[in-house]
């Protein structure tokens, strides 16, 4: 039953993006002091606060956080500003999200012709391996 409401709790986190957003913006000003991005100190402060107010266990949802802080810096100065906080927090939660069990439902694609909707082909212009054109 815990571990239905963590995982829970994380696929909250990760389907409601401007919540998460919101709420990485929020931790991210908190840590940051006022500075425009955060030190390896400052993102294992962030990592620490968003797993407090998740409830959910720190070390479980974003591991080895060093190895990341070189991972999410896509402009290579070495801290991680909030866009780059909010994609390493939202990857980390997709995969403890997978780790807990989650699995992704199928995507149900509606299939029709073109008659069922009423539509009627004058004629053919062509096909091909990815479809054809009526």
């Amino acid at each position: 039953a815990f571990a239905e409401e963590i995982l829970q709790c994380v696929h909250d986190h990760v389907e409601g993006r401007p919540a998460l957003r919101a709420l990485v913006a929020r931790v991210f000003v908190e840590c940051a002091d006022g500075r425009p991005s955060l030190d390896l100190p400052g993102l294992k402060q962030l990592a620490a606060r968003l797993a407090r107010q998740m409830r959910i266990p720190e070390t479980e949802a974003f591991g080895d956080i060093e190895d990341e802080h070189v991972r999410f810096d896509f402009n290579g100065d070495s801290t991680l500003q909030q866009h780059e906080c909010c994609r390493l927090v939202r990857y980390h939660l997709r995969s403890y999200r997978r780790r807990l069990g989650h699995i992704l439902r199928e995507v149900n694609v509606p299939r029709s012709t073109l008659e069922e909707h009423g539509f009627r082909v004058l004629r053919h212009l062509g096909s091909g391996a990815q479809g054809e054109c009526k």
